[in-house]
């Protein structure tokens, strides 16, 4: 995935037959609001360059960081949960 600068982590999955892309974006003076609609506005220039089989078709921002394992892993198992 290309970097955007806007988002610290993200994980990107399948669920529902829908290519997720959940993300914990940077820290920002601006409305969470805001800072989820440039990210979104830049996962689709991204999707405009990648073959429709590789769209991500979701977004979610999460309030929290990803919970990490000891070697500062994402524990992927953890996701949507």
């Amino acid at each position: 995935m290309a970097r955007i600068s806007e988002v610290s982590e993200v994980v990107v999955y399948e669920r529902e037959g829908k290519i997720t892309a959940e993300v914990y974006p940077e820290e920002s003076d601006l409305p969470r609001q805001e800072v989820a609609r440039r990210i979104q506005k830049k996962l689709e220039k991204m999707n405009a360059t990648l073959p429709a089989c590789k769209h991500v078709q979701k977004l979610v921002v999460r309030e929290t960081p990803f919970e990490k394992t000891t070697t500062a892993k994402i524990k992927r198992y953890k996701i949507g949960q």
